[in-house]
């Protein structure tokens, strides 16, 4: 049975990916994809390139496709595509990090298909502002594919993506935060980590915050420059203070935060544990420029939340499982990489 372990979990994501995103593609769209492809919506959505010249090719394959064989169009088509694959890398990327940090083939990669969970309830089954964009999705997957190559320190698939994934969302602004904070020592807390930070990651990440400069001000010079900023912080108070909307709140991540919040020193390693810092900055500069409705805005975390719940749910229950109690978990003190974890297991 064990050797069919990995075509059944594949089966199953490859088969709930396809189940999303035919789902998703009837969920009302949030502009015309002909728009967005061409340019024609507002700022700050006109600025995330990457999917608008994914979707121009595509119409462009159209003319040598004759879509009239099948009862849907090109943009349904082109949306089921993308959001299926891009669901799929996602949860491939969630379950390679934890093989990376508790072993290959522990049972505990199975829980990486939570991010299917997660996923829908952002996307579906939240009860409040939830709408079809062709970049949503692949920002998902982009944002947790950028942040594994940062823990793993694999700088030849953390810049491509890293190039990519800025001209699809800014929100990549993010990323060379969770490169820095990966980057410092493992042992100890975050301050005294902080006092022995390299002068080499420091200008490193100093260079990433310049190349996603470059790279967002190019995006916004194609896409037809920017249109004047706005703060949401007014209307947003009055969202966050209104009772009513509090369930929403309350169901981000599709619930999930609560077990993170609750047994996060369950998490063990101090890497994965330093990204919550992370959380302040972002909730500022969200609730400034998204509705706090939208929690799909925050689904650049879902993988990340995923590994961090199966770390918690090893170190909770599998001091139950053995002969001998113990009390060892990873804590990041046994290898400078999650890659030299391998061989003390």
């Amino acid at each position: 049975m064990k050797k069919f372990a990995p075509w059944l979990y594949w089966f199953l994501a490859a088969v709930s990916s396809l189940q999303f995103a035919i789902t998703y593609v009837v969920t009302q769209k949030g502009f015309k994809f002909v728009d967005f492809a061409m340019g024609q919506v507002t700022y700050p959505f006109r600025r995330r390139i990457f999917m608008a010249c994914v979707y121009r090719g595509f119409l462009r394959l159209g003319l040598h496709v004759h879509f009239k064989t099948s009862s849907l169009g090109a943009n349904e088509i082109f949306s089921i595509v993308v959001n299926a694959a891009m669901l799929l890398l996602a949860i491939a990327v969630a379950r390679f990090w934890i093989r990376e940090m508790i072993g290959q083939d522990s049972p505990w990669e199975w829980m990486s298909l939570l991010v299917i969970w997660v996923t829908n309830y952002h996307f579906l089954l939240t009860p409040e502002m939830h709408w079809q964009t062709p970049y949503d999705v692949p920002s998902m997957a982009f944002f947790g594919l950028a942040s594994y190559a940062a823990f793993t320190r694999n700088r030849w698939l953390f810049y491509p993506v890293f190039l990519i994934a800025t001209t699809n969302r800014e929100s990549t602004i993010f990323l060379p935060m969770v490169f820095f904070l990966f980057g410092l020592g493992s042992a100890g807390s975050l301050w005294q980590a902080l006092k022995s930070t390299r002068v080499a990651l420091v200008l490193e990440t100093l260079a990433q915050f310049l190349l996603w400069y470059v790279v967002n001000q190019t995006c916004i010079y194609v896409s037809g420059g920017p249109e004047p900023s706005l703060s949401l912080y007014r209307i947003n108070f009055h969202l966050l203070i209104n009772p009513t909307h509090w369930p929403t709140y309350f169901s981000l991540f599709g619930f999930l935060w609560i077990p993170y919040a609750l047994f996060f020193d369950r998490i063990g390693n101090q890497r994965m544990k330093r990204i919550a810092w992370l959380a302040i900055p972002w909730a500022m500069v969200m609730f400034k420029l998204s509705d706090p409705l939208e929690i799909r805005v925050n689904s650049e975390w879902v993988v990340y939340g995923v590994v961090c719940l199966s770390l918690i749910s090893k170190n909770s229950i599998q001091p139950f499982l053995s002969k001998a109690p113990t009390t060892e978990t990873f804590d990041g003190r046994l290898a400078e990489f999650p890659g030299d974890l391998q061989q003390h297991q």
